[in-house]
């Protein structure tokens, strides 16, 4: 038989285990639960403007579209665009016989939207 110390002891164990086995699933819910955080990246019209005039304006933009989250754009004349523009605004591109596909990190879809505001402004 168990003395009156040993009981509380033993309790005392159990009762330890038992919270910290809690405890690491609780831990483990949360991890799991928790949703990666999207960052939230405002696209100024400057940025939007560079890259406009990095492609040549409306003048040499024939066509746009998006492919995946690349904006594509069919050109008149590669020549006209200069990489030190794409640079000096972060932006990786390549050109691929008369098109340039454009890595557009964040929002590609309102870039187009903008680009295309843009260029049809002098249609109106």
């Amino acid at each position: 038989m168990l003395t009156l110390l040993s009981q509380i002891q033993l309790y005392s164990i159990i009762g330890g285990s038992i919270t910290l086995i809690l405890f690491i699933g609780l831990v483990i819910y949360l991890i799991k639960r928790s949703k990666p955080k999207i960052e939230k990246v405002i696209i100024d019209d400057e940025y939007i403007f560079a890259l406009y005039q990095a492609l040549g304006t409306k003048d040499n933009i024939i066509q746009t579209s998006l492919e995946n989250k690349r904006l594509k754009v069919l050109l008149k004349d590669t020549r006209i665009i200069r990489p030190e523009d794409f640079k000096k605004i972060d932006t990786p591109a390549f050109v691929v016989g008369k098109e340039i596909k454009v890595l557009v990190k964040y929002s590609p879809e309102y870039i187009l939207k903008k680009i295309d505001e843009i260029r049809n402004e002098g249609l109106k």
